[in-house]
């Protein structure tokens, strides 16, 4: 998939550090089987709606195609169900693969 084609979330209050970002790149780059087994969550217009850091991660590595298992469609969801999504990936703990 292309990586243009996905869209951070507009008004997603969650930020990171440069630091941390830094260390979601290492971890990407370092260990990348973890974005197949934590994917992307876009929705039916590839808007993020759970990953928008990693995403940011992904861009700024330069990735310009990223692996299909790397993202998983969201489809048929209500607006109520995404922003419930958002807001559990934004309460979320850093997972031990260091990938938030």
């Amino acid at each position: 998939m292309k990586a243009s084609l996905l869209k951070v979330q507009k008004g997603n209050p969650r930020t990171i550090t440069d630091e941390a970002m830094e260390k979601l790149q290492e971890s990407i780059e370092r260990d990348p089987q973890f974005m197949a087994l934590r994917p992307l969550v876009v929705d039916e217009d590839n808007v993020v709606i759970g990953g928008n850091q990693r995403l940011k991660a992904i861009k700024k590595l330069g990735y310009k195609e990223i692996p299909d298992e790397w993202v998983v469609r969201a489809e048929d969801l209500t607006e109520e169900q995404n922003s419930s999504q958002n807001k559990m990936e934004q309460n979320s703990t850093e997972d031990p693969s260091g990938v938030p």
